[in-house]
């Protein structure tokens, strides 16, 4: 079955359609309107249950005229046909609100309950967002425009006019066309559970979202209690979320960034880990992946990181987390001086997370700073690479931002520097 979700916008008692500027900057959110005041069990509640349904027009305009106030342009509507014509009520009736979508079968089904004045434009062409998991080719959506002689915008994880990944709530914001953020998710399961950490998750990613500038920033999700990925006004979190969206939404239309969350490390000229001194870590620390497994050693006295075979083959790596605070998502160059142990042959490489556009997507995290010999002297010796367009964007496996690479052999290190270059 295939599903979309479609959006529209809401301009007013008007039989115009008003669309939006080719390169405008939009922020929609996802809206499920099926909700009932006895609907099954949520995580997160809302406010109060009165009126709580989405075949109440009453209910509809309140939550417009909040997306509105919030900054959003377009709702991405999911629900029923009952629903969506009490939603089209409340744009009939209402004072101009916010914007409009669902999901259903056929895209025109949708528009044919929702009067053409209130439908989203992109240029001349209807927005419609295809549900995760739809396959290409989309031939059967553009079809079912043609008796209102416009092409749709698809957005879609593949194959359309614009790409989007969904789960930005859990995972947090991808560089796609269309970029998602979301506050934490919770689905009654803990260990599939992503804490919203008192709004600072929300937060980075919208910071994040900024920092890759698309044209449209889609939010996972205005109110859906069931999984806890609400930004709406909730019993658990009030209207804290509404704040946030409402600040980024602002600087997303200004075509403006969030300055870098600060930290504990924000005012550090670099950023070091070290076993020689303590502390240990200073805005980086080590951590582990699946081709990424290391210990600590004491070799005759002194304490030591090396690498520990695994499963994914001969290659080992060393993963190093640079702490947000100190730098995140912020196009930069670096050095980085490794101290490590001159023993036997070969050669080890630190790959690292880049925005190199002459990179494809999936190869950015880990662009290649060099290569760095062993000369077999058993003593401790100082390796150093340049970064050039760094992004440290905690994109590599373990959630790191760069990697010290060596294959068929281990490699010993006790100290690791980042410095701005």
């Amino acid at each position: 079955m295939l599903t979309l979700v479609l959006l529209a916008q809401f301009w007013g008692p008007s039989d115009d359609v008003r669309p939006f500027e080719k390169d405008a900057r939009l922020v929609a959110a996802h809206y499920l309107i099926d909700y009932e005041a006895d609907a099954g069990a949520f995580v997160d509640h809302p406010p109060g249950w009165k009126g709580f349904s989405g075949r109440s027009a009453d209910w509809h305009r309140t939550q417009l005229a909040e997306m509105r106030k919030a900054g959003i342009d377009v709702a991405l509507v999911r629900g029923g046909a009952e629903a969506v014509k009490a939603l089209a009520e409340a744009l009939d009736e209402g004072p101009r609100v916010a914007p409009v979508a669902g999901s259903f079968d056929d895209a025109r089904a949708f528009y044919a309950l929702v009067p053409p004045r209130h439908w989203a434009l992109l240029g001349k062409r209807p927005l419609v967002w295809m549900a995760p998991g739809s396959k290409p080719p989309f031939d059967a959506v553009r079809a079912g425009f043609k008796d209102v002689g416009r092409d749709p915008f698809i957005v879609a994880e593949e194959g359309g006019d614009a790409t989007v990944a969904w789960g930005a709530a859990r995972t947090g914001p991808r560089e796609f066309d269309v970029v998602s953020v979301g506050p934490g998710f919770d689905d009654g399961r803990p260990k599939e559970a992503v804490a919203r950490d008192g709004g600072r998750r929300y937060e980075k990613a919208w910071y994040v979202a900024l920092r890759l500038r698309p044209r449209i920033i889609a939010i996972e999700t205005w109110n859906n209690f069931r999984d806890a990925t609400e930004v709406c006004e909730s019993r658990e979190h009030g209207r804290a979320y509404l704040d946030i969206t409402a600040k980024g939404a602002d600087k997303h239309h200004r075509g403006e960034a969030l300055p870098r969350p600060t930290g504990r490390w924000s005012k550090y000229d670099r950023a070091v880990w070290n076993l020689k001194y303590e502390p240990f870590e200073g805005g980086l620390r080590p951590v582990e992946a699946d081709d990424g497994l290391f210990k600590k050693v004491d070799l005759a006295g002194i304490d030591v990181l090396t690498t520990k075979e695994n499963d994914k083959g001969s290659v080992r790596c060393l993963y190093f987390d640079v702490d947000d605070s100190w730098s995140f998502w912020e196009t930069r160059n670096f050095a980085i001086t490794v101290e490590y142990l001159d023993l036997g042959q070969g050669s080890f490489a630190l790959e690292y997370d880049s925005a190199d556009a002459s990179l494809a997507r999936s190869l950015r995290p880990y662009k290649r700073a060099g290569e760095h010999a062993f000369t077999g002297t058993g003593e401790w010796k100082f390796a150093r690479f340049e970064l050039k367009e760094a992004l440290f964007a905690n994109r590599q496996s373990g959630g790191g931002d760069f990697r010290l690479v060596i294959d068929k052999r281990g490699l010993s290190v006790r100290r690791v520097t980042v410095r701005p270059n």
